[in-house]
């Protein structure tokens, strides 16, 4: 994703580098990272520039990004799905007692309740299926 807003949106052509381990570490001067994902937690103060990916891409298309989905390669019995569908609204469920448990170890500085709850949209609808048609599209451009 990264690369495609690089060259459609932001107009850059950098020397595209493979994270090694702990790259986290060596960001400093003229080198940037891709991180994702809980990983981000507790860099908000230590970079001066950061960018959220998925509302650059927003700012781009006009559309949301798929980063991941459960997809099936057959039709699913309705009962999996249904007890696939009760597992999420658990673990949705459990968003505040599970961010309360991570802020009371210390671990992250970020509000992880209100990451899970705004940052992340659960359902996979018209829009998203769109933005990742487009997505696809672009990678066969690089």
């Amino acid at each position: 994703m990264v690369k495609v807003l690089a060259k459609e949106h932001w107009k850059i052509q950098p020397d595209w580098k493979n994270a090694e381990t702990d790259f986290e570490d060596k960001i400093e001067g003229n080198t940037a990272a891709v991180i994702i994902g809980d990983r981000t937690f507790g860099l908000e103060e230590k970079h001066p520039y950061r960018y959220d990916l998925a509302e650059e891409w927003q700012k781009l298309t006009g559309l949301p990004f798929v980063f991941a989905c459960w997809v099936a390669n057959k039709p699913l019995p309705p009962e999996f799905i249904e007890e696939f569908n009760s597992a999420l609204k658990k673990g949705m469920d459990a968003i505040d007692q599970v961010s309360n448990e991570i802020s009371a170890s210390g671990t992250y500085s970020t509000n992880v309740a209100y990451y899970l709850k705004n940052n992340i949209s659960y359902s996979f609808d018209q829009p998203k299926k769109q933005g990742l048609e487009l997505f696809l599209k672009h990678l066969k451009s690089l």
